[in-house]
């Protein structure tokens, strides 16, 4: 079953990312609506699933992302 702690990962990932690029105030926006994406248990289940390929995770991430 997943756990919020995976989803606080990729968070911490994005988030750190955006940090070392110097870039924090624009992807703050973004964060916010990963967050609450986050916060879908059928979302988390999609990136927990062993099943699912990670690319196609990212690019379901980074379309989320762009919106």
């Amino acid at each position: 079953m997943p756990t919020k702690g995976s989803s606080k990962r990729y968070a911490e990932i994005i988030f750190d990312l955006a940090q070392e690029r110097q870039e924090l105030e624009a992807w703050i926006p973004r964060l916010q609506a990963l967050v609450e994406v986050l916060e879908i248990q059928e979302f988390r289940t999609f990136l927990e699933s062993p099943h699912i390929h990670m690319d196609e995770k990212a690019s379901v991430i980074q379309r989320i992302l762009k919106e």
